[in-house]
């Protein structure tokens, strides 16, 4: 399953502790972070645009931007599969025309 890089993931600031299944909502607030990160990529790189838009909406501003910034990287820089690069460009697309 594709994921981000460690750094990313600290810089967007959403590292879980706790475990939590695909199938359980994703929750998140400022005392709590994302409980699986595995599944909150997984949502993101999903390719479908109402999970990848669900997973986006738990994010902060700052997180949103880090987010969007590491998925257009994946999609134009080499070092990711083609698939990583067409799932990055399918949430990319998804993400279109939502806000930071």
């Amino acid at each position: 399953m594709p994921c981000a890089p460690d750094g990313v993931v600290a810089a967007i600031g959403i590292i879980g502790e706790a475990s939590a299944s695909v199938a359980e909502p994703l929750r998140h607030s400022p005392s709590e972070p994302i409980p699986d990160l595995e599944a909150f990529w997984a949502e993101v790189l999903s390719a479908e645009p109402e999970r990848v838009r669900a997973a986006y909406g738990l994010l902060y501003v700052e997180q949103r931007r880090e987010v969007r910034a590491h998925l257009h990287r994946m999609a134009t820089e080499a070092g990711w599969t083609a698939s990583q690069r067409e799932r990055a460009r399918a949430a990319l697309a998804a993400l279109a025309d939502v806000g930071e």
